[in-house]
């Protein structure tokens, strides 16, 4: 949701309609959809709310995205994994400010976890 507004939305959300998608074309069109819906909601949000809409955004998102990667083999988890990597690091270098950006991710236990674009992360493994 951090490309969304800007030049590489169209790119990114087309990626990850056909990530959550796997292979449906018709769940392509509708997760595109979904996420342009999402997308014209932010950008609707008044700035003292923006940023309250877009977690509530990336929230849905991840769970749609987890979901998909729910059943996958291993090896078909981890190709999903890269395709996830590739479009956050395409958001981060389309969407980059001037500044720093610092990520920092403590994670114990043996829990596949997937972690990607900026922000805080909180995981508890139990």
């Amino acid at each position: 949701m951090q490309a969304a507004g800007t030049d590489a939305w169209g790119g990114v959300s087309s990626r990850l309609a056909r990530l959550v998608a796997r292979g449906s074309t018709e769940r392509a069109s509708v997760e595109l959809e979904r996420l342009n819906e999402s997308a014209r909601l932010l950008a609707e949000t008044p700035e003292s709310e923006r940023e309250q809409a877009r977690a509530v955004a990336v929230a849905s998102v991840r769970d749609r995205v987890t979901e998909a990667l729910e059943g996958l083999s291993d090896e078909e988890r981890e190709r999903a994994a890269d395709e996830l990597r590739a479009i956050a690091e395409e958001v981060q270098a389309r969407t980059s400010v001037a500044g720093s950006t610092s990520i920092t991710n403590n994670i114990s236990g043996d829990k596949n976890i997937i972690h990607t674009g900026t922000g805080t992360q909180n995981v508890t493994v139990q």
